[in-house]
């Protein structure tokens, strides 16, 4: 059943060419101007993370609200996976596909800090495991929102706090509250593997970061029936809060 639902997943994608090509354009050339500008390494480290996460959180709920609304995972259920195996296995294929059109981004902040071969390695690394977060916090977004606007701007919402709290944003003084929610959050990990890249600084947040991967999966079993049974749209739907 994986290739039934990866190959849903990327000929979905594939199919809306001019975004998914805008989706490795504008974040590179957004990449592009941080990277050179004149704020320094820090500071894009810093606004990189919120632009990977905020962007990939937002696609995630979306596309899911978006796609159980015109009927497609009912469909992919029909086939037979059960809705936990298929939220699960669409979100490894979102980061799949955010972690292809991010990395361009990812590479120019690389180039433009003269990172080592290892240090792109980590952050890709990092990169693809943040997506895989957002994947899976857009689906327990999605499990409680009835619109695909609603969801991505929830998801989108929670994210970037959470990217907040991983220290990219401003700096927390130690034993401080804020200091204690950095070692918590899923975004540490990025954060730190893009500052590593960028300006040499030492990495640290893995283990918060592996804990979350490990344990948001049980979450989206939890509720995984619930956006599966989102009504598709119809003339009488359609239009209404």
């Amino acid at each position: 059943m994986i290739a039934l639902v990866w190959s849903v997943r990327w000929r979905t994608a594939l199919a809306r060419r001019r975004s998914f090509a805008l989706g490795i354009v504008v974040p590179a050339a957004v990449a592009t101007l941080i990277a050179t500008g004149g704020a320094g390494g820090p500071f894009a480290a810093s606004a990189l993370p919120v632009l990977i996460v905020g962007y990939s959180a937002i696609r995630a709920a979306f596309t899911l609200v978006s796609d159980c609304r015109r009927g497609l995972t009912a469909r992919v259920a029909r086939a037979g996976i059960s809705p936990a195996s298929y939220l699960l296995q669409r979100a490894a294929a979102h980061a799949t596909v955010d972690t292809l059109q991010l990395a361009p981004a990812l590479l120019i902040a690389g180039a433009a800090g003269d990172a080592s071969l290892g240090q792109v390695a980590l952050t890709v690394g990092a990169l693809l495991g943040a997506t895989w977060i957002c994947g899976l916090i857009g689906i327990a977004v999605a499990a409680a929102t009835p619109t695909p606007e609603e969801a991505g701007l929830l998801a989108g919402l929670g994210a970037l706090l959470l990217v907040h709290a991983s220290g990219a944003l401003r700096s927390f003084a130690d034993g401080s509250v804020g200091a204690g929610l950095e070692t918590l959050s899923p975004f540490r990990f990025l954060h730190e593997a893009m500052l590593d890249m960028i300006v040499g600084a030492p990495v640290d947040g893995a283990w918060s970061f592996v804990a979350w991967a490990a344990l948001l999966p049980a979450l989206v079993v939890l509720l995984a029936p619930r956006p599966l049974t989102l009504p598709a749209y119809s003339p009488h739907w359609e239009g209404q809060d």
